[in-house]
C-alpha cells in the first residue's frame, strides 16, 4: 500500500496520512499538528480592521465592528455614571431578580393598563363578577387576610396548604362586604368546601 506524505506549510515537516483520515480531509490538509494549525491558519476575525484603544491608546484586533476599547478595565475606566443611567441599571436589577413593588406602584400601573388603555381590549367582554375576583383589590384583601391570620386554617388550625379566603357574609348578597378584611377569614380547601356558602349562588 502506497504511503501518503505531505510537507507541513509552517514548520516544513513530512507527514503522514493516518489511516482514520478521509481522502477527502487528506486532500485539504496543510498542517502536520495542532501547534502548526493555531499558527498557520487564519484567524476568525482577519477581516476586522485592528483599531486604537479609547483609553489607553492601544492596537487592537477587535472582535466586532462597533468595539471601542481592548478590554473591559479601559471600557469601564470610560464609563460615564449618571444618576439617569443608574436609575435604568437599578430598575433593570430589580426586574431581573424579582424586586416587589410597592402597593402603589402596582396601582398606577394598573390604572396605566386598565380598561381601553390595555392592548387585550374587546370592548368590555368580561363578566364583572370575574373582573373583580381576579382584580388587584382582591389580591391585596386576600393577602391582608392570610398575613392577619399568619396563613392559618381558621377552623382546623392547620398552617400552610392550600388557603382559600372566605367570606363571612357572602360575596353575593353583601356586596359593601366585600373587600373588608374583617368580613373574611383564612381556611383550607376541606373546611371552606364545609361552609354553607361554598359554591352557591342565592340569586
Amino acid at each position: 500500500m502506497k504511503i501518503l506524505t505531505k510537507n507541513c506549510i509552517v514548520c516544513g515537516k513530512k507527514y503522514i496520512k493516518r489511516e482514520t483520515t478521509s481522502k477527502k480531509v487528506w486532500v485539504k490538509s496543510r498542517f502536520c499538528s495542532k501547534t502548526c494549525i493555531n499558527v498557520g491558519r487564519n484567524p476568525w476575525n482577519k477581516y476586522l480592521i485592528p483599531k486604537l484603544c479609547g483609553n489607553c491608546n492601544k492596537l487592537f484586533q477587535p472582535r466586532e465592528n462597533n468595539r471601542k476599547y481592548c478590554c473591559r478595565k479601559c471600557a469601564r475606566a470610560k464609563q460615564i455614571r449618571t444618576s439617569e443611567s443608574a436609575r435604568k441599571s437599578m430598575a433593570t436589577r430589580r426586574a431581573r431578580y424579582g424586586y416587589i413593588q410597592s402597593p402603589t406602584t402596582r396601582e398606577k400601573q394598573r390604572l396605566s393598563r386598565l380598561g381601553s388603555k390595555s392592548h387585550l381590549w374587546k370592548g368590555g367582554l368580561t363578566k364583572k363578577n370575574y373582573r373583580l375576583r381576579r382584580s388587584s383589590t382582591f389580591k391585596n384583601w386576600r393577602k391582608a387576610i392570610y398575613e392577619r391570620d399568619d396563613y392559618t386554617c381558621q377552623t382546623c388550625k392547620v398552617r400552610g396548604g392550600r388557603l382559600h379566603p372566605h367570606h363571612i357574609k357572602s360575596w353575593e348578597l353583601y356586596p359593601e362586604l366585600r373587600f373588608e378584611v374583617s368580613n373574611g377569614q383564612t381556611l383550607c380547601i376541606s373546611c371552606h368546601k364545609q361552609t354553607d356558602s361554598y359554591g352557591k349562588s342565592f340569586k
